[in-house]
């Protein structure tokens, strides 16, 4: 079993809609998990105990995390030939990167993955060819992007081959 912690937005209806919408033609993932910023990339042996505290821990301290999504942009996958479109906040985006750093550190630090660079994003696209990937981001970008979003609690996650389990979502609490 991995772990892995992301935030789930809460968005207007219309906009999640929209980004439903892309997702339903373009992300293999839309029926596994909702549209999300990864924050603990997933890994495995993190003692379930120990993730639930410190996630808490940092919890305790956030304030909830506004944002803007700005743009799409075409990213090759890390460790495969895929690509994926991501939608990349600007306004919220140092919150969401401090986020980030903060579940990474401390008792988490050992099972952070510096191989995987973090972008704060939310995924819309994972496409095998990345010139379809680079189609679709200018598509959206060409459309306008300006969706607003809330971030008020973070999900530790348990994945294996055949699922995705939440295993607690953690209110933000600053």
């Amino acid at each position: 079993m991995r772990i892995a912690i992301i935030a789930v937005p809460r968005f207007a209806p219309d906009d999640l809609a929209w980004i439903d919408r892309i997702r339903s033609r373009y992300d293999p993932q839309r029926n596994v998990v909702a549209p999300h910023f990864t924050l603990v990339f997933p890994c495995k042996g993190a003692p379930v105990d120990a993730v639930l505290d410190y996630a808490a821990h940092v919890a305790s301290q956030t304030e909830p995390v506004g944002f803007v999504l700005r743009s799409a942009l075409a990213v090759k996958d890390t460790f495969t030939a895929a690509s994926h479109v991501f939608l990349i906040p600007d306004e919220g985006s140092p919150a969401v990167v401090a986020l980030h750093g903060s579940l990474n550190s401390g008792q988490l630090a050992p099972i952070a993955r510096p191989d995987i660079p973090f972008t704060p994003h939310v995924t819309v696209a994972a496409l095998a060819d990345p010139e379809q990937a680079a189609a679709v981001a200018d598509e959206l970008n060409a459309g306008g992007v300006a969706i607003a979003g809330t971030i008020f609690a973070i999900d530790v996650l348990a994945l294996d081959d055949k699922a995705v389990r939440e295993i607690s979502r953690i209110e933000l609490g600053g």
